[in-house]
């Protein structure tokens, strides 16, 4: 009986054992990596073509595009056109409120007018003055002229031959009345008779010298006469010919000073109503238009756009230092995403002033500030307004020059020096650069080729 608890007892621990948990095993330890330091880049000083480009981003523009603003501030009054419109050169596009402007233009008008019609009338009555004294002066030189022609010539020859054969009859007679004297045979009656002869021969000679003598008066008169005549017509000839001086001079002045006053003010009101008018300045697009009624806008502040899509050009906005390096005339290449990998000869046909020729002349509103750039042959390449092109532009280039990509050049406080690795050493060395290409930088010295460089 013993003997069988005993058993029991001994089953039962034996079961215990196997059953409770087992002791555990010793786990092996992971090993910790020791930290390995990574090689360095290596770099060989090679020889071969290094080049500097510059590259920029170009949009194909029209040709004839512009931004329009008003040039004087106000509130808009009214807009004619839109985003999308087509518009013709002169066409009126918005204005500001400008009534008051308008109205004093109506009045400026209004008076401007009437100046005009008052001179048009004085112009008209100094014309048929100018008329008149134009016939009136030929007809005084006409006149002048026939009285110099009428020279009075007087004949003097009758009346001194009439002088003469009576102072012969006289002698004559007085002669025949000596004879008679001394012929004492001579009857008194005879003497008488030839006594009396000498009286009226006298008397005939008296007359024929009164007549001669009263020819050669009136003849001075008539001479005298006539010189008054002349010298008359002469102040009268000289007194038409200063009034048609006076008339040629045109009408009065003060009229013509009044139409040209009006008119400047005319002017002066259209000019001030301009600013505030928004016009096409030619056959375009209207490409941008931001111009709301009711809205305040800023004077030469660009409300819109104008564009003719017809012509294009291929433009730029570049910073002043990419505009240093370029010059007109340089050679570039363009290339579009629209066809991979095909490049197309290209140059450089203008820069903004000062450092080229584009819009030196123009105001500084006006100014043409973008770069443009000449496709060398354009028939090859299909494009529109609003492309985007890569332009390539070489700066310089040396054809067989020791090289190293930009990684291997190390930069400390100014100075420029690689890492050589020569066998287990590595020795710095300072370099001199040349051309800093994006891909290669040329060595002028320090180096020589094929030495292997260290790099960061």
């Amino acid at each position: 009986m013993k003997w069988r608890l005993l058993t029991i007892v001994l089953l039962v621990l034996s079961l215990a054992v196997g059953c409770g948990p087992k002791p555990q095993e010793e786990s092996t330890p992971t090993p910790i990596p020791t930290s390995k330091v990574p090689d360095k880049p290596t770099y060989v000083v090679s020889r071969g073509l290094v080049e500097n480009k510059e590259q920029f981003t170009a949009r194909v523009s029209p040709v004839n595009e512009e931004g329009l603003y008003f040039k004087k501030s106000g509130y808009v009054k009214v807009a004619y056109a839109d985003r999308g419109d087509w518009v013709e050169e002169g066409t009126l596009l918005a204005e500001l409120e400008i009534d008051d402007l308008l109205n004093q233009l109506a009045l400026a008008e209004l008076d401007l007018e009437g100046a005009q019609k008052q001179y048009s009338l004085a112009e008209e009555a100094h014309q048929r003055q100018l008329y008149s004294a134009g016939v009136s002066l030929q007809k005084l030189q006409l006149q002048l002229a026939r009285a110099r022609l009428q020279t009075p010539i007087e004949d003097y020859t009758s009346l001194q031959n009439g002088v003469d054969q009576a102072k012969e009859s006289l002698e004559e007679a007085k002669v025949a009345y000596a004879e008679a004297l001394d012929r004492p045979w001579e009857p008194q009656r005879i003497r008488d008779s030839l006594l009396k002869n000498i009286a009226k021969a006298e008397r005939s000679y008296e007359e024929a010298q009164a007549r001669y003598t009263q020819a050669v008066l009136r003849a001075k008169q008539a001479e005298q006469v006539r010189a008054i005549d002349l010298q008359l017509l002469e102040m009268e000839l000289e007194k038409a010919e200063q009034e048609l001086v006076w008339l040629e001079k045109g009408v009065d002045p003060s009229l013509v000073q009044r139409v040209d006053s009006n008119q400047l003010k005319v002017d002066r009101l259209l000019a001030e109503i301009e600013t505030a008018q928004l016009i096409a300045p030619f056959d375009g697009e209207i490409t941008s238009f931001s111009v709301i009624p009711g809205n305040a806008v800023e004077a030469r502040k660009k409300v819109a756009v104008i564009a003719d899509p017809n012509t294009w050009d291929i433009t730029a906005d570049l910073t002043t230092s990419q505009l240093s390096l370029f010059e007109e005339g340089q050679p570039g290449e363009i290339t579009m995403s629209s066809v991979p990998g095909k490049i197309f000869p290209a140059l450089l046909r203008q820069l903004p002033y000062p450092y080229g020729t584009g819009g030196g002349e123009a105001k500084v509103e006006d100014a043409d500030e973008r770069v443009h750039v000449s496709l060398l042959n354009p028939e090859e390449v299909d494009l529109e307004v609003g492309d985007l092109v890569r332009v390539t532009v070489l700066i310089e280039r040396s054809e067989d020059a020791l090289w190293l990509p930009p990684a291997a050049i190390r930069t400390f406080e100014g100075r420029k020096f690689v890492m050589v690795r020569e066998g287990d050493r590595l020795l710095k060395r300072d370099i001199k650069l040349g051309i800093e290409g994006e891909d290669r930088v040329e060595i002028l010295g320090g180096l020589e080729e094929d030495q292997v460089i260290e790099g960061l």
